[in-house]
């Protein structure tokens, strides 16, 4: 009924819609929410002009609605890049503007590092404003929920810098919301690819604080759609991998002494990225022997490939920054600058990390995301993009060379750290998998380049998605 509702007044036509009702017979009880979502600066500029997309979709959904209740429909509306409390009071005006009332849960989404680490400051400001209070203890059941970006923390400060603030986040937010008698609803902003905060399901939350295990909610985005609901027989699987990891207690929470020298760590990791993606040299030659600038003209996103012309961290976007560095094998955003980071602390720092290691979800967690991420890397593709590419010969050598030399690094911090020998000491039979499915898709690699060279576009949607079937992730 609520799919004919969409269809009827919005004139949705889209194949999901079968598959959402064979899900639903499956798991009767499962709640498939959809979710309002719009940049706060658009919906600053909505409670201007009522023409922009975002003020008509929550009209429209007024509509939809009538004689209903508002929640059937949609479960929240999310504020993208929410960075202040004027963002949440602009969501309360447009929304009583164009619905009467406050009839969905506002969820603040924290994806930048200022965000995330302000979010604490931020939540208790947005407490405070009469309204959204009012809502939360008579509209929205006392609930809390806030969204966690994994993407753009990530895409901005790296992978392990980007993890060790979330999990921050989590805790300081759990406390916090619990203490003032609401409950904590945590929606977690993750892709399937690692860079972007995906894994195993077991990675993803062994971390997670008890509150946030208990009331499972996931984005699940591009590949991970097909891999999660392609039958009842694997969903069923999903939804039973996610209630045994619920159940069980979460592992030993960090000490302040070691989420201090894990955040130290991390923050060594940030500016060893930051050294390399804000350089402008290097940037061209990302430019130049990556298929980044190709993207915008496939048509496999929803989004454009970067905000603005200029081709710079702040312009880029997270999932296309991903998927060229899957394209070109060496998944580059997850690892650069450990090993370098690793190769800065004293002993006594390497030793505490190690001894954390053993016993902490975390830390182990990301280790093993980590080696898998490193068990796909292939240095000898992405020397064959930089020999054809139209940049310097010495650049060539140069970035090549970095490269490996890196990998080595964070190689080595893995065996340190985690005391083994082999990368996929945690599931042995994957190299075997890698291995034999890596073969296939060298002959991608080298259409995928001579399309760029020829910008054979039709060639290119092609060889991009071979190749990033065969890597078993997009971005």
């Amino acid at each position: 009924c609520v799919a004919q509702q969409y269809k009827k007044v919005m004139g949705l036509q889209s194949p999901e819609i079968e598959k959402m009702a064979t899900i639903l017979k499956v798991f009767p009880g499962l709640v498939i929410p959809l979710e309002i979502r719009e940049d706060s600066a658009l919906i600053h500029q909505a409670n201007k002009d009522s023409k922009l997309e975002i003020a008509r979709m929550l009209k429209s959904l007024k509509t939809i609605a009538k004689g209903g209740e508002t929640i059937w429909y949609a479960r929240g509306f999310i504020i993208s890049m929410c960075e202040s409390q004027d963002d949440v009071m602009a969501a309360i005006k447009l929304m009583k503007k164009q619905m009467g009332q406050i009839s969905l849960p506002i969820v603040p989404l924290f994806e930048t590092r200022k965000a995330l680490e302000n979010s604490v400051s931020l939540s208790e400001a947005f407490l405070k404003i009469p309204e959204f209070k009012k809502a939360m203890d008579t509209v929205w059941n006392k609930k809390y929920e806030v969204m966690l970006g994994y993407s753009d923390s990530s895409k901005e400060s790296g992978a392990l810098f980007s993890r060790v603030t979330i999990l921050k986040t989590l805790n300081n937010l759990d406390r916090l919301i619990r203490s003032k008698n609401y409950v904590p609803i945590f929606f977690h902003g993750s892709g399937g690819s690692v860079a972007r905060g995906g894994g195993s399901l077991k990675n993803q939350i062994s971390w997670w604080p008890k509150t946030a295990q208990r009331r499972f909610k996931a984005t699940i985005q591009g590949e991970m759609i097909h891999r999660t609901f392609s039958s009842p027989e694997i969903l069923s699987r999903q939804i039973g991998k996610i209630r045994t990891y619920a159940l069980k207690e979460p592992q030993e929470i960090l000490d302040s002494k070691s989420l201090d020298l894990l955040t130290q760590f991390s923050e060594l990791n940030r500016l060893e990225y930051l050294n390399k993606v804000e350089d402008p040299v290097f940037m061209k030659v990302v430019e130049k022997a990556t298929p980044y600038s190709f993207l915008d003209q496939l048509r496999i996103g929803s989004r454009p490939s970067k905000r603005k012309k200029e081709f710079n961290l702040k312009n880029l976007r997270a999932i296309p920054w991903v998927l060229c560095w899957t394209q070109t094998r060496t998944l580059f955003p997850v690892w650069w600058g450990l090993g370098s980071s690793w190769h800065k602390l004293s002993a006594e720092q390497k030793n505490h990390l190690k001894a954390s290691f053993q016993i902490n979800g975390f830390l182990k967690s990301f280790v093993e995301i980590l080696a898998y991420t490193i068990a796909k890397v292939d240095l000898s593709v992405w020397g064959h993009c930089l020999e054809q590419a139209d940049i310097l010969e010495n650049q060539k050598q140069q970035y090549l060379k970095e490269f490996k030399e890196e990998l080595s690094k964070v190689q080595n911090f893995i065996f340190e750290v985690s005391g083994q020998k082999k990368l996929l000491y945690f599931t042995p039979w994957l190299k075997e998998s890698i291995d034999l499915r890596s073969t296939l898709i060298y002959p991608l690699n080298i259409l995928e380049l001579d399309a760029m060279q020829r910008n054979d576009i039709s060639l290119m949607r092609e060889s991009v998605t071979g190749i990033a079937s065969g890597m078993l992730t997009t971005g």
